[in-house]
């Protein structure tokens, strides 16, 4: 009985460790990504709250960095790449925004997310 115990604490302890180490790890994103958030939401009119910054990755150019020895970062053939971050909705729509060396931020917006928001926003407002 000891044991069974002992084995349900130890696995919630664990539980509670992972959900406090992905809650970290995403607001660490969160802030790193939040110039390119503003971006989309300037660029696009989305909702703040509905996309969610997953990824974040910096870039360094392989001629002039060892790309084997690299952790955190990745190596990168264009030169001016700097960032890239990676958002995500509840639709598991995904939106990746490039920032390069110069401030500037380009993502691979095909048109389908804007016309799904759209959408949304006619249905909230007919309801009204």
């Amino acid at each position: 009985m000891k044991l069974i115990k002992k084995l349900i604490f130890f696995i919630i302890i664990v539980a509670l460790i992972g959900v406090f180490a992905v809650g970290a790890y995403l607001t660490y994103v969160d802030s790193n990504s939040s110039k390119a958030k503003d971006y989309l939401l300037e660029k696009y009119e989305i909702n703040k709250k509905d996309w969610i910054a997953i990824e974040y990755t910096e870039y360094v150019y392989e001629d002039i960095a060892d790309c084997e020895s690299l952790w955190l970062k990745k190596c990168s053939n264009n030169e001016e790449l700097l960032y890239t971050y990676k958002f995500i909705n509840k639709n598991k729509d995904t939106i990746i925004v490039s920032e390069d060396k110069k401030g500037i931020y380009t993502d691979n917006y095909n048109g389908k997310i804007r016309d799904d928001y759209e959408v949304e926003e006619n249905n909230s407002t007919n309801i009204n």
